[in-house]
């Protein structure tokens, strides 16, 4: 089964420009960690790829949830058997 891992720069980059960071990518957790709506929308985008790598869809999700992912994030690093693919 394939896991997600995490979230290719380019696409950690699109996710920050998304949510309004313009800083040092290196302090882009912190960004979020300030902000209880932040740390909630970057979960978000994190459980939709966990269920997407897993092979399921992502039901009842809220509007503009999986298509934001997928259009904010359509790179994210799946490992199968601690490979790319």
């Amino acid at each position: 089964m394939m896991q997600f891992k995490a979230f290719k720069p380019q696409a950690m980059n699109k996710i920050a420009q998304a949510m309004g960071y313009q800083g040092d990518m290196g302090q882009f957790q912190q960004y979020i960690e300030q902000d209880p709506a932040r740390q909630q929308q970057m979960n978000m985008y994190t459980n939709a790829a966990q269920k997407m790598a897993q092979g399921g869809m992502v039901k009842k999700f809220a509007p503009g949830g999986l298509t934001e992912v997928l259009r904010l994030c359509p790179a994210f690093i799946i490992h199968k058997q601690g490979k790319h693919i």
